[in-house]
């Protein structure tokens, strides 16, 4: 069997995931057969557990929740970094932020400033280590709107 992907699922993901007729079913199913891996945070298991309670029921949340807290195919991340990235909805940092985090993902946190620099091709990134994961914290906020980076380094 391959290796199973290793994913950071976006709450209304996993809402349209739940239902059993739904389109996007296939991606609930590849979780529980262990194809994927679910990468979360307190932070994001809270997030679900709320949100799926608000707009379900008490129950489903409830299930749902210890689902992935018992599951093999959760992988909970502890976040130490916080990037914020995501100048529009703050909120949504923290599942960029578990991404990063991810221990399998040094790689990637050695490689952020290249993927950035390809996803954001017309924006000029910080050359002073922007991204350096020793000594400094550093801070990164995107506003895709005016295409502007503020960067503070502490």
């Amino acid at each position: 069997m391959a290796k199973p992907l290793r994913i950071v699922l976006d709450t209304n993901a996993l809402l349209m995931s739940l239902p059993r007729k739904s389109p996007y079913r296939p991606i609930f199913d590849a979780f529980l057969s262990g194809k994927i891996h679910f990468l979360i945070d307190n932070a994001i298991l809270s997030e679900y557990i709320e949100t799926i309670g608000n707009r379900s029921d008490y129950i489903v949340a409830q299930n749902v929740g210890e689902l992935l807290v018992n599951s093999p195919h959760v992988m909970r991340i502890n976040v130490t970094t916080k990037w914020l990235l995501i100048v529009q909805d703050p909120d949504d940092d923290k599942f960029v932020d578990c991404a990063v985090a991810d221990p399998l993902s040094i790689q990637k946190q050695k490689s952020f400033q290249r993927l950035f620099e390809r996803i954001f091709k017309n924006i000029k990134v910080p050359t002073k280590a922007a991204f350096s994961m020793s000594k400094k914290i550093a801070h990164l906020q995107i506003d895709l709107h005016s295409q502007r980076i503020a960067y503070n380094a502490y």
